[in-house]
């Protein structure tokens, strides 16, 4: 994708190849991100970042996705320092990966300008060869490390959505911004066997983001959760009640094979005569 584009908080991004930049610098302050909605995030990255600020499922035309909700109107205690620095111990990859991104739609590689601050362009985009300098290889690789796990994030997102355990925040006062949910710890525990031993398929990821987003609660002004739906009042997130029922779900659905092409007692046999 080339041409402008606009976040909605007015940061700006270009198209690389429209930019005219030849060198490039890291943002010296995020205090940006006290006006941004949310950042991109990797699956890889869910659990450190549940620790730090709320998770959200961002509900699109083209589909969920799960992000780090960055705006003070959900997470008002926020993650920066006075100086505008980010003050977690973890730094999402989205934010190192700056002042590049990934368009949403062609993954063409952007470029936000006036995070480069005056005096701080000191590494070159590209070598003499054409090939991307270092530095810039290094958020080219971050970059799709985010795309990739957040295309995961997304696929346990939908089974999230399948399973009916999402409920609305309250949208940004200014409008113009896609329908953002979390998850109900009320309807996660009222889960039928069978669906809660869904959430648990592809490397647990749906569970896993379930908890995670549950556990991040504890940075969500839970006064944005509408009128309406499930509410969560509680600081504790408890998980334990449907383990059991995720186990004898499973149990029940899976089938040791018996047949006479593979013995498991002559398996067994063979691996304790190779150690004794």
């Amino acid at each position: 994708m080339t041409g402008e584009m606009t976040y909605r908080d007015g940061l700006r991004f270009v198209g690389l190849p429209d930019s005219g930049l030849s060198r490039w610098g890291p943002p010296k302050s995020f205090s940006f991100l006290r006006q941004l909605p949310w950042l991109p995030i990797a699956d890889t990255e869910l659990l450190h970042l549940s620790h730090f600020c709320p998770i959200g499922i961002v509900l699109a035309e083209t589909g969920p996705s799960v992000v780090a909700l960055t705006h003070a109107f959900w997470h008002p205690r926020g993650s920066l320092d006075a100086r505008g620095g980010w003050s977690a111990p973890y730094m999402p990859m989205a934010l190192r990966s700056l002042p590049f991104r990934l368009s949403a739609a062609a993954g063409a590689v952007e470029i936000a300008p006036e995070l480069i601050a005056p005096g701080e362009a000191v590494f070159a985009l590209y070598d003499e060869d054409g090939a991307p300098g270092p530095e810039f290889a290094q958020a080219l690789d971050l970059l799709a490390r985010v795309r990739r796990g957040a295309l995961r994030l997304a696929e346990a997102a939908k089974a999230l959505l399948l399973a009916e355990v999402l409920v609305r925040l309250e949208p940004l006062g200014e409008g113009g911004h896609d329908e953002v949910w979390t998850v109900s710890r009320e309807a996660v525990l009222a889960l039928p066997p069978r669906k809660a031993a869904a959430l648990t398929v592809v490397s647990n990821l749906g569970f896993e983001l379930a908890g995670a987003a549950l556990f991040s609660q504890r940075w969500l002004d839970r006064s944005r959760i509408e009128a309406g739906t499930a509410r969560d009042r509680s600081d504790e997130v408890i998980l334990m009640p449907i383990v059991p029922a995720i186990e004898d779900t499973v149990e029940r659905l899976m089938v040791v094979d018996e047949s006479e092409l593979f013995s498991f007692e002559a398996f067994v046999a063979a691996e304790t005569s190779a150690d004794g």
